[in-house]
């Protein structure tokens, strides 16, 4: 059975990156992308792709200038449990752990760091 993935974020480079990393972590990936958050929101909110997995853009907002983790808690909380964000620093990250238990991972990262949180979720 293949791992289903959606990537949420605008970086081109970020996409090739998790494209390559999920490749190492699992034999049989699908993975779909979406830019901003209205191509998140209606990826989710279509209902016709459960996902094993989301990475997000740590810095994203939505159109009306709230974070997309906001819109996510508001509107879609079951996938919470499957999101990862990714943060260029730590300071930068949006995710505060007394809001939710959503991972989130540093740039750069290890291979292992990613691998680790990844198979884990991809697990439950």
């Amino acid at each position: 059975m293949a791992v289903r993935v959606l990537v949420a974020d605008n970086d081109s480079d970020m996409h090739e990156l998790v494209n390559d990393i999920l490749h190492i972590n699992f034999k049989d990936v699908v993975i779909e992308r979406v830019q901003d958050s209205a191509g998140l929101r209606s990826k989710i909110s279509s209902g016709s792709n459960e996902y094993n997995l989301i990475l997000l853009d740590g810095y994203q907002t939505d159109t009306d200038g709230r974070e997309i983790i906001d819109v996510l808690q508001d509107e879609f909380p079951d996938v919470l449990g499957k999101v990862i964000m990714i943060c260029g620093t730590a300071s930068d990250c949006r995710i505060r752990q007394d809001r939710c238990a959503i991972p989130c991972l540093v740039k750069p990262f290890s291979l292992d760091d990613f691998g680790e949180i990844v198979k884990k979720i991809c697990a439950d």
